[in-house]
């Protein structure tokens, strides 16, 4: 059995909620929870910039075990 890793986020901002998950995995809990936080940074700047207050900001990282049979 193999583990990888996959960021999820989710982000409220002007009262849209949405879930955004990353079209990457990661192989490591802790290379995808350092790319969790990146983004999550990214978002806070961007929407700093754009004059908009994010509500909800929050993410983990999702494990997925699979079976080495599939890779």
């Amino acid at each position: 059995m193999v583990s990888i890793f996959v960021p999820v986020l989710w982000a409220c901002i002007n009262a849209n909620c949405n879930f955004m998950q990353a079209i990457v995995y990661f192989q490591t809990e802790a290379q995808c929870q350092q790319s969790m936080e990146y983004q999550k940074t990214v978002i806070r700047r961007q929407s700093a910039q754009a004059g908009v207050e994010v509500e909800v900001l929050e993410g983990t990282c999702i494990t997925v075990n699979i079976k080495k049979e599939y890779i």
